[in-house]
């Protein structure tokens, strides 16, 4: 299956490869079924698209979480050993110290790392959102053009040739397709 990316430009160059119609300011007949294939590609490679973006969260999450458990193991472990040193008053006293710094140590290190993912996942949801966004923008212009496309086509006046009281009904097909 084509990425979304790959679809868009299959309707890209569908687009490009479509036929002008003469005296129409620059209208053009494009395969519609083959159109409609590829809108329809793109509507099921868009929960993929999703998934993926939720998955980028979800590590995010799980990096937090990793950091707050080395956090927490650093601070028990500073406990610990502070604990382990209460025998005498100096070594308490520098045990303490040293405990804390640790623990301060520990906290800027787990807001350093919570923030730089944060800030990776913010980055990677940012280009994902400008990438959908990006992508709609163009798919809204391709229907209006698909649209307007339509309409001329059904508005098409022919100039310079007699007019023609009755219309067989293989004719009208022949036009729209």
């Amino acid at each position: 299956m084509l990425s979304v990316d790959e679809l868009l430009d299959e309707m890209d160059t569908l687009l490009d490869k479509a036929t002008v119609i003469p005296l129409s300011g620059g209208k053009a007949m494009i395969n519609t079924e083959r159109l409609n294939e590829l809108i329809e590609d793109i509507r099921c490679n868009l929960p993929t698209e999703i998934r993926q973006a939720r998955a980028i969260a979800a590590d995010r999450n799980d990096i937090i979480a990793d950091a707050r458990k080395e956090a927490e193991g650093i601070t028990r472990k500073a406990e610990e050993r502070a604990r382990q040193m209460v025998s005498q008053e100096e070594i308490v006293r520098r045990a303490t110290i040293q405990a804390n710094e640790t623990v301060a140590q520990a906290q800027t290190k787990s807001r350093e790392i919570r923030k730089g993912a944060i800030d990776y996942a913010e980055s990677i949801m940012r280009k994902t959102e400008d990438f959908f966004s990006q992508k709609l923008t163009e798919l809204r212009q391709a229907r209006t053009s698909l649209r307007n496309t339509a309409r001329s086509d059904s508005s098409i006046v022919t100039v310079g040739a007699p007019e023609k009281t009755e219309r067989p009904e293989s004719a009208d097909t022949e036009t729209k397709e």
